[in-house]
């Protein structure tokens, strides 16, 4: 068998592997979105050429967003009857169009079975009768930055190509922006952020004292909806407008003991939405307590502070649930290595170190050059979460980057050469 797709990243496979299905699930490491299905005994010096006209095809189609709402099903099939998840991408369809048009030229043989492209995840094959009724789940969105040839057998006798989406001189644009830009932290408006932050941490604690203060919280959703102004008037890295994000403040049901278990970004018919999740294990009294004072508003402000670097940065709509606890089984490695995901984290750590060589100037004897630079660090609590986890290229991007912020921010770090960074690394 051999065909044409889209494989599904761990941390989305994870959130899938959660839902309550009906039969025998399919393996987490093989579930895949169809767009053609080349056919079954397929030579290897078809799917060769299949894979060079896709090549042909990628170099044409820019990275796209794919998403997920309802898990539906099929008619019966050998196997029973498939229980999906349905995907919604009008790039997908375009991208399977752009692909039939390429292979039709080139006379490369594909499956035309199915008039209608209904793209899916299968999930699982059920031994039912009737068809369960369609159910709707919770958004979850991920980036496709490549489609996939697959060719062979099931098991290990298989190849599998890879073809990175390059989207033409449009790509190389976006590439340039995004180098430009991990040069240094995304440029944000700190003060207001902070002055929002408060904000936000009023509205919390305003709608945290209504509710029963001993009871635990539970799974809400909405509890604050509010606009975020700090960000009205900036521009993004491509120096587009960026329309006012909303901030919604829900609860998540997690195995963790902070008062903040999370935040995410995504956009919303286009609209972005900052996303801000309380621990709905607590009741509603520690919430208060943990939140009220200086150490609850920085962690309000930090979590905001990354969401809203998404909000300005290239790619503008998340891949990755940021659940401190970590409740879907994310990969780690590959999320912090994400490069949205290193230039918010530069975000963070650039303001944390900021923040404490704005200390040392008070400081009976304030520290100066790389040991300010190196103390900052080793007291960044962003950095400490994320280095172990960073390859030595996104080391450096960050590293370059947060030396950089402080240079910019008028502190006396010492020339251009951050070389002595890497020693604590």
């Amino acid at each position: 068998m051999a065909f044409i797709g889209l494989s599904v990243p761990p941390e989305v496979g994870a959130v899938h592997g959660r839902f309550d299905v009906p039969g025998k699930r399919s393996p987490r490491e093989e579930l895949h979105v169809t767009v053609h299905h080349l056919g079954k005994d397929v030579p290897i010096d078809q799917v060769a050429k299949a894979a060079i006209v896709a090549f042909g095809a990628a170099r044409r189609t820019f990275p796209f967003q794919v998403s997920t709402r309802v898990i539906s099903s099929f008619d019966p099939g050998d196997d029973g009857v498939p229980i999906i998840a349905r995907i919604e991408s009008p790039e997908l369809h375009k991208l399977r169009q752009t692909l039939s048009g390429a292979f039709d030229a080139a006379a490369v043989e594909y499956s035309k079975k199915f008039k209608t492209f209904q793209p899916h995840v299968t999930l699982a094959y059920a031994d039912l009768t009737e068809r369960p009724v369609d159910r709707p789940i919770a958004p979850i969105s991920w980036p496709v930055n490549e489609i996939v040839v697959w060719g062979g057998d099931q098991g290990s006798n298989y190849i599998v190509v890879k073809i990175p989406l390059e989207g033409g001189p449009e790509s190389v644009t976006a590439m340039k922006v995004a180098a430009r830009v991990g040069a240094r932290p995304i440029p944000m408006d700190v003060g207001r952020v902070t002055t929002e932050t408060f904000n936000v941490q009023r509205e919390i604690l305003r709608v945290l004292k209504k509710l029963p203060p001993d009871e635990p919280l539970g799974v809400r959703k909405n509890l604050v909806v509010m606009k975020l102004d700090s960000l009205e008037g900036q521009r993004t890295v491509r120096h587009e407008s960026i329309k006012t994000p909303v901030l919604s403040v829900g609860s998540a049901q997690v195995s963790s003991t902070s008062p903040l278990v999370g935040a995410s970004y995504d956009l919303q018919a286009g609209h972005p939405v900052i996303h801000l999740d309380l621990n709905s294990r607590m009741p509603p009294s520690f919430l208060i307590g943990a939140l009220s004072d200086r150490s609850g508003m920085l962690e309000i402000r930090n979590k905001l502070l990354h969401e809203m670097t998404h909000a300005l940065d290239v790619q503008t709509e998340s891949t990755y649930h940021t659940n401190d606890s970590d409740p879907y089984g994310i990969d780690k490695d590959r999320y912090y290595n994400d490069p949205t995901e290193v230039r918010a984290f530069m975000r963070q750590i650039a303001d944390e170190t900021i923040r404490y060589a704005e200390k040392q100037k008070r400081a009976p004897v304030p520290a100066s050059g790389p040991k300010l630079v190196q103390d900052a660090l080793r007291k960044s609590p962003v950095w400490n979460q994320v280095r172990k986890h960073l390859s030595p290229k996104n080391t450096a991007i960050l590293l370059k980057g947060v030396y950089r912020a402080l240079q910019d921010a008028g502190f006396d770090i010492g020339g251009d050469d951050y070389a002595f960074l890497f020693s604590d690394v």
